[in-house]
């Protein structure tokens, strides 16, 4: 993020901070922990300069920063997912979020070894949550699908070993499903989607194979 004559480069990790480093002299100019593991990168608007970056792998948090470190909402990370044993499943933000072209919403899907991994929609006012998807996101730790949402807020994503795409409309207060791609049964819906600046939709996938190929088996 380009702030003045800054330009300030935002890392994540799972250490559980996330840092701003000075892009010309990589001098560190600010650090804040989220109070938990965090594996996706952060994303930040470009419009003002704001981080949010989803964080946890039992309850599930959302990380709202300004461009200086400063908490969004009182508290560097907000609660989201609140993973209650013997209740409900433990979940794991793996993968990067995305936001909303008006900056008003951040969305992050999430994985769980049941398969029950859910899109998150993230208030980014107040760190609220807006709704959230059970998209059967199955998975762990393991490279996992990144949303991408288009002008009119589709959310694209995969569910990771759930074998599907989906996509999500938010309608403002709730989630419609509009489409949903089934996979192969190759268990690897992890690849994330990317749009042109002409709406198509670009998605690498992982087929059957037909033949074999010189040194290559088909395993």
């Amino acid at each position: 993020y380009q702030d003045g004559d800054t330009l300030k480069v935002i890392s994540a990790g799972r250490h559980g901070y996330i840092k701003c480093f000075d892009g010309g002299s990589g001098a560190e100019i600010w650090s804040v922990h989220s109070g938990t593991i965090l594996d996706a990168s952060a994303t930040v608007d470009p419009s003002n300069g704001n981080i949010y970056a989803p964080a946890g792998d039992n309850d599930i948090r959302v990380m709202g920063l300004d461009k200086d470190g400063n908490p969004l909402w009182g508290n560097p990370s907000v609660l989201v997912y609140d993973w209650v044993s013997g209740a409900n499943n433990p979940q794991r933000a793996q993968s990067t979020g995305c936001l909303s072209h008006d900056g008003s919403t951040f969305y992050f899907q999430t994985n769980s070894s049941q398969g029950d991994g859910c899109l998150y929609a993230v208030n980014t006012s107040d760190g609220s949550l807006k709704w959230s998807l059970d998209t059967g996101s199955t998975g762990w730790e393991i490279p996992s699908s990144s949303p991408v949402v288009t002008r009119n807020k589709v959310v694209i994503v995969g569910n990771n070993d759930g074998d599907r795409y989906y996509a999500v409309q938010d309608s403002g207060t709730e989630p419609v499903i509009l489409d949903i791609l089934a996979v192969d049964d190759s268990g690897n819906a992890r690849a994330s989607a990317t749009l042109s600046s002409t709406g198509q939709l670009y998605l690498p996938v992982r087929t059957t194979w037909t033949a074999g190929n010189a040194s290559l088996s088909p395993d």
